[in-house]
């Protein structure tokens, strides 16, 4: 069996979640990693479901500290690619209106797509985001303030 050791980066949630599948999941791109059925392995689904609830606590906190919110936008590796994370972040958020259309969740895969009920508030949404381009323009602009 799998020895699980997994830890929680403060900074970067992400970057652990990464780590972790690189050492348990050596021969799958990122991609693939992201559409892992994570339900299957103990460790995984232990490491995921903690990061969902750091996500969940975040979001419960800036709908308490804005007072709502007519959005929640996913992004990123994870939030552009995983279906299966997106919908374990929203589940048990029904107490600020936030819920997932399942068949639009699924199919909304690096694309831009409304993965919320129309009538519900705050809407949901996956927007792809060129994070490659934004870290390149951030540190062009770094470089020309030096």
């Amino acid at each position: 069996g799998k020895t699980c050791v997994w830890f929680l980066v403060g900074a970067s949630p992400d970057l652990a979640i990464f780590v972790i599948c690189f050492f348990f999941f050596k021969q799958k791109t990122a991609y693939e990693i992201y559409q892992c059925d994570w339900s299957s392995d103990v460790c995984s689904s232990d490491l995921i479901e903690a990061f969902c609830h750091r996500v969940r606590k975040y979001i419960g906190a800036y709908l308490a500290v804005l007072g709502g919110a007519d959005a929640i936008i996913f992004g990123g590796g994870i939030g552009e690619q995983a279906a299966t994370v997106r919908a374990r972040i929203c589940a048990g958020m029904q107490w600020c209106g936030l819920a997932l259309e399942v068949e639009s969740n699924e199919s909304a895969i690096g694309v831009t797509a409304r993965i919320s009920p129309t009538d519900s508030q705050p809407e949901v949404w996956v927007i792809p985001v060129a994070e490659e381009l934004l870290i390149a323009q951030d540190t062009l602009n770094c470089l020309k303030k030096t």
